[in-house]
């Protein structure tokens, strides 16, 4: 046995050991029973995934109480389901939703494992259920309003359904070869195909003439889900994790088929490696997936989960070599954290007040990374019968960039940087600067934006701040970008007893990635509104520093006062001055404007929505409130800078190279002008104006945001990059 293997099955066999907790078994004789609360929708998902994993570890080790454990969870499925008669534990049956072929899917491998344990009576059931839903699909399919087999590329639509349309055609497939001799056989599989065709589709498809499985792709056509680009417009922002989801649908159905010796539809795999391209180069060495337009969910969780069967799937059908590397990687992060809990839960430690307001969600969270562990120990061990080679090549993504303008966004990866910024991300506004040394420095929610929370915020939806993006542009450099726009912050404010306004402040950015493959320089400017607006906190630059079990719960920080060994502690605020360099390689500089850098730290972990992390947040300028403001009020305005994959005394000699000076603000213009570490010297500049302004230049400076180096004016809000 490998060491992956022994340490994929000890840490399932550990995790099913502390799932006990929340396993329930209502008649008490171990025929039926559930894990998680036995609820209709992610309820009955949170079982599946449960008997998927526990089924397949049973199988594997051929332990006869899991076996008896995860049948028992079957039964429970079938039974429950609107083809079995009975009901969960919500007293509604389950099924015919857009979603319930989704925890099919995910239990299937674990099942299949152990069909010789599985009575005729069950595997009878099972295959009402799967016609069941089969039928439902051919009949009456909807998501929402949206009805049958759907497209679109925007959120908004109500058709963006990519992954929906992926697991309904693996679950039609999947039925149509296990019930072969239903007279409805043929038409599940075409219209599988058509599922499967409108997964990954993008606009080029309406006329692609490319035959897959017998017909014109543009035959099949229903819409677009995905830009050109790739990009995904998934819950309304920038999804990467969904786009690795839809990746691990594919996996699933093409691991199950090749388990059984059938060939899978090509349809299956349409644009899964253009969309690989895509994705691999966001997925930093230590396995993390680097979510360029943010989460609205746990943080290394859930999409986290399902990278592994996609590594699987990248290694065995798109070729990538180094994909079990990947794998690896991330299998050492699951463990780490798994270790540090002492019931030998996932998330028992950093989930904790979570798992104490809803067990539905946190077992929910639990059976994801099961099943997803699950299904990879499976998947690894058919790679290594058909002789794949399990190769674990890293690092050696070479220099990539990205950009889709729909989204506004853009991404550039080198040697020892992620750097990217998006206009349409969760928190609308994000950017990234990660050295690729240590994935784990990477924290979404409004990074390097200011914070500006506006007395009376109602918020747009959890843990997201009322912000509309009203222009942006972004640029591609050779080796670099520039970006700029104008956020408004406080859109809908509202304070108990009748008052409600809008619109409290606006904020302007201007992002610049330098093509010296580690620098990223920026200008920040927010200004209020032309009334007195209240203020809860201002946190300018912005830049999250998780600390949390991922990364060993330590952070240490050297700055030009000295040396901060950090564990998470008490709410406090700490100075460092002009400059801090954490843990040798990343380092954050103010260049003018702002007083100095301040480490905003809390008692309770604050990263994303469900405050899943604890994070340290660098700030430039803190400004703690409440307080009331006049109109007018400048509460951002600096320039910075952040060095990815430098260490400390890279960090002291890029400051003293560019020393603090008065604000690098001349008319409507704000400047940051920096010798880069490819020594060269290039500077931002940002119009801050209502009105087009013509920046009054060195005659050799060469503006690297416009064809052929030509100089031209700067409109409202626009920004460009020149190298002096």
């Amino acid at each position: 046995m490998t060491d992956r293997r022994r340490t994929m099955i000890d840490s399932l066999t550990a995790w099913a050991a502390a799932a006990d907790r929340y396993w329930v078994e209502p008649g008490g004789d171990g025929t039926v029973g559930w894990y998680g609360t036995g609820y209709d929708n992610w309820g009955v998902q949170t079982n599946q995934k449960y008997l998927g994993a526990v089924g397949a570890l049973a199988a594997l080790t051929d332990d006869d109480g899991l076996a008896r454990r995860a049948l028992a969870a079957l039964r429970f499925s079938v039974r429950s389901h609107r083809s079995g008669g009975g009901t969960c534990a919500d007293g509604k049956p389950w099924g015919h939703t857009w979603i319930s072929p989704l925890g099919i899917e995910r239990m299937m491998y674990g099942i299949d494992l152990l069909a010789d344990r599985v009575d005729p009576e069950l595997a009878t059931g099972l295959d009402r259920l799967l016609v069941s839903e089969a039928e439902w699909i051919r009949t009456a399919f909807h998501r929402d309003r949206a009805r049958g087999v759907v497209g679109g590329l925007w959120n908004v639509s109500g058709r963006n359904a990519p992954e929906s349309n992926l697991w309904a055609g693996a679950l039609l497939w999947r039925t149509a070869q296990r019930v072969a001799d239903h007279p409805q056989r043929e038409v599940w599989q075409e219209l599988a195909r058509t599922f499967m065709i409108n997964g990954v589709s993008v606009p080029a498809d309406r006329s692609d003439p490319t035959v897959v499985d017998g017909r014109p792709v543009r035959e099949r056509f229903r819409g677009a889900n995905f830009f050109n680009s790739y990009a995904l417009d998934h819950h309304g922002y920038l999804n990467v994790g969904y786009m690795i989801i839809c990746v691990s649908n594919a996996a699933i159905l093409h691991f199950d088929l090749k388990r059984r010796g059938e060939p899978a539809p090509e349809a299956l795999h349409r644009h899964q490696a253009d969309l690989w391209r895509v994705v691999r180069p966001l997925i930093a060495p230590d396995g993390r997936l680097l979510r360029i337009g943010g989460d609205s969910r746990v943080r290394y969780a859930y999409c986290q989960e399902y990278l592994l069967p996609s590594l699987c799937y990248a290694a065995d059908q798109l070729g990538d070599p180094e994909a079990i590397g990947l794998l690896d990687a991330q299998l050492d992060l699951i463990v780490r954290e798994q270790r540090g809990n002492a019931d030998g839960s996932f998330y028992g430690t950093r989930l904790t007040e979570l798992a104490n307001a809803s067990p539905y969600y946190v077992t929910r969270l639990e059976s994801d990374r099961a099943c997803a562990l699950g299904a990879a120990l499976v998947y690894l061990d058919q790679l290594e019968d058909s002789g794949t080679a399990l190769r674990q090549a890293q690092g050696t993504v070479g220099p990539w960039s990205w950009i889709d303008h729909d989204h506004q966004a853009v991404a550039v990866r080198d040697e020892h940087r992620l750097a990217s910024y998006s206009w349409r991300a969760f928190s609308r506004t994000q950017g990234l600067c990660v050295p690729l040394a240590d994935g784990s420095l990477a924290e979404w929610d409004l990074n390097l934006a200011p914070e500006i929370r506006v007395l009376g915020d109602q918020g747009d939806g959890p843990g997201r701040l009322s912000r509309t993006v009203t222009r942006s542009r972004v640029t591609e450099l050779d080796g670099g970008f520039v970006t700029s726009g104008t956020v408004v912050e406080g859109v809908r404010l509202a304070i108990p007893e009748g008052w409600s306004g809008s619109d409290g402040a606006r904020t302007m950015i201007a992002i610049a990635a330098l093509p010296d493959g580690h620098t990223m320089i920026g200008i920040h400017r927010t200004v209020t509104a032309d009334w007195w607006v209240g203020i809860g906190s201002v946190k300018g630059l912005h830049l999250n520093v998780p600390n949390d079990v991922l990364n060993g719960s330590r952070r240490r920080y050297v700055h030009a006062g000295g040396t901060l060994e950090l564990e998470p502690g008490p709410d406090e605020r700490i100075s460092l001055g002009r400059w801090v360099a954490v843990d040798d390689v990343l380092g954050a500089v103010g260049l003018w404007g702002s007083g100095e850098l301040i480490m905003d730290r809390s008692a309770r972990r604050r990263g994303g929505p469900q405050h899943s992390l604890f994070v340290d947040e660098l700030c430039f300028p803190h400004r703690a409130g409440p307080e009331q403001v006049p109109p007018g009020t400048v509460l951002v305005e600096h320039a910075f800078a952040v060095l990815a994959g430098c260490d400390a005394a890279t960090t002291a000699r890029f400051a003293e190279t560019n020393p603090a000076g008065p604000d690098d603000v001349t008319g409507d213009l704000a400047g940051a002008t920096v010798t880069a570490l490819d020594g060269r010297r290039y500077r931002l500049l940002l119009n801050f104006a209502g009105t087009p302004v013509r920046p009054d230049l060195p005659a050799e400076a060469v503006d690297l945001t416009a064809p052929a180096g030509e100089r031209s004016e700067l409109g409202p809000g626009e920004a460009a990059l020149y190298r002096l």
